[in-house]
Protein backbone atom coordinates (compact mmCIF):
# COMPACT_ATOMS: atom_id res chain seq x y z
CA UNK A 1 0.00 0.00 0.00
CA UNK A 2 2.77 2.44 1.35
CA UNK A 3 4.52 0.89 -2.11
CA UNK A 4 1.79 1.98 -4.35
CA UNK A 5 1.47 5.35 -2.50
CA UNK A 6 5.06 6.26 -3.55
CA UNK A 7 5.45 5.27 -6.83
CA UNK A 8 1.78 7.26 -7.44
CA UNK A 9 3.18 10.64 -5.52
CA UNK A 10 6.45 10.33 -8.23
CA UNK A 11 4.67 10.03 -11.14
CA UNK A 12 2.55 12.90 -10.41
CA UNK A 13 5.18 14.84 -9.55
CA UNK A 14 6.58 13.67 -12.77
CA UNK A 15 3.74 15.11 -14.63
CA UNK A 16 3.78 18.22 -12.68
CA UNK A 17 7.65 18.78 -13.68
CA UNK A 18 6.87 18.38 -17.04
CA UNK A 19 3.57 20.18 -17.16
CA UNK A 20 5.22 23.20 -15.08
CA UNK A 21 8.48 23.28 -17.24
CA UNK A 22 10.48 22.82 -13.75
CA UNK A 23 14.22 22.34 -14.41
CA UNK A 24 17.64 22.60 -13.21
CA UNK A 25 20.52 23.89 -14.56
CA UNK A 26 23.85 22.68 -14.45
CA UNK A 27 24.37 26.15 -12.89
CA UNK A 28 22.20 25.61 -10.11
CA UNK A 29 23.82 21.93 -9.56
CA UNK A 30 26.90 23.78 -9.12
CA UNK A 31 26.26 26.87 -6.78
CA UNK A 32 24.48 24.26 -4.44
CA UNK A 33 27.66 22.73 -4.24
CA UNK A 34 29.65 25.54 -3.73
CA UNK A 35 27.20 26.80 -1.41
CA UNK A 36 27.61 23.20 0.89
CA UNK A 37 31.18 23.01 0.16
CA UNK A 38 31.50 26.09 1.87
CA UNK A 39 29.95 25.13 5.60
CA UNK A 40 33.01 22.26 5.53
CA UNK A 41 36.08 25.04 5.98
CA UNK A 42 39.17 23.11 5.57
CA UNK A 43 37.25 20.08 4.16
CA UNK A 44 35.41 21.88 1.23
CA UNK A 45 37.69 20.58 -1.27
CA UNK A 46 37.22 16.63 -0.30
CA UNK A 47 33.61 17.36 0.29
CA UNK A 48 33.44 19.13 -3.57
CA UNK A 49 35.25 16.01 -4.70
CA UNK A 50 32.64 13.59 -3.57
CA UNK A 51 29.49 15.64 -4.77
CA UNK A 52 31.17 16.08 -8.03
CA UNK A 53 31.07 12.28 -8.67
CA UNK A 54 27.95 11.64 -10.75
CA UNK A 55 25.54 9.72 -8.41
CA UNK A 56 26.32 12.34 -5.88
CA UNK A 57 25.50 15.29 -8.44
CA UNK A 58 22.35 13.12 -9.81
CA UNK A 59 21.26 12.87 -6.28
CA UNK A 60 21.57 16.33 -5.82
CA UNK A 61 20.20 17.57 -8.88
CA UNK A 62 16.75 15.45 -7.58
CA UNK A 63 16.51 17.11 -4.47
CA UNK A 64 16.86 20.53 -5.53
CA UNK A 65 14.30 19.62 -8.72
CA UNK A 66 12.00 18.24 -6.06
CA UNK A 67 12.18 21.63 -3.88
CA UNK A 68 11.87 23.72 -7.07
CA UNK A 69 8.35 21.48 -7.72
CA UNK A 70 7.41 22.07 -4.14
CA UNK A 71 8.29 25.92 -4.48
CA UNK A 72 6.35 26.24 -7.61
CA UNK A 73 3.08 24.07 -6.00
CA UNK A 74 2.76 26.80 -3.41
CA UNK A 75 3.04 29.60 -5.30
CA UNK A 76 0.14 27.92 -7.23
CA UNK A 77 -1.51 26.98 -3.87
CA UNK A 78 -0.94 31.20 -3.45
CA UNK A 79 -2.42 32.44 -6.63
CA UNK A 80 0.98 33.97 -6.96
CA UNK A 81 2.72 31.67 -9.63
CA UNK A 82 3.96 33.55 -12.73
CA UNK A 83 2.17 32.36 -16.57
CA UNK A 84 4.43 29.53 -17.99
CA UNK A 85 6.23 29.98 -21.09
CA UNK A 86 3.90 29.28 -24.48
CA UNK A 87 4.36 26.46 -26.14
CA UNK A 88 5.65 27.43 -29.44
CA UNK A 89 5.27 24.26 -31.44
CA UNK A 90 1.34 24.21 -31.11
CA UNK A 91 0.73 27.49 -31.79
CA UNK A 92 3.08 27.13 -35.21
CA UNK A 93 1.45 24.47 -36.04
CA UNK A 94 -1.88 25.93 -35.80
CA UNK A 95 -1.13 28.49 -37.40
CA UNK A 96 0.43 27.00 -40.68
CA UNK A 97 -2.83 24.86 -40.90
CA UNK A 98 -4.63 28.06 -40.33
CA UNK A 99 -2.90 29.68 -43.35
CA UNK A 100 -3.10 26.62 -45.53
CA UNK A 101 -7.59 26.79 -44.65
CA UNK A 102 -7.62 30.03 -45.73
Amino acid sequence: DNAIQSIQRTLALRELIEAEQVAVSEEQVSGEIDKIAGRFGEQAAAFRSIYESGSMRDNLRSDLLYRQVMERITTIGKGEAPELAADTSVSDEESSEEGESA
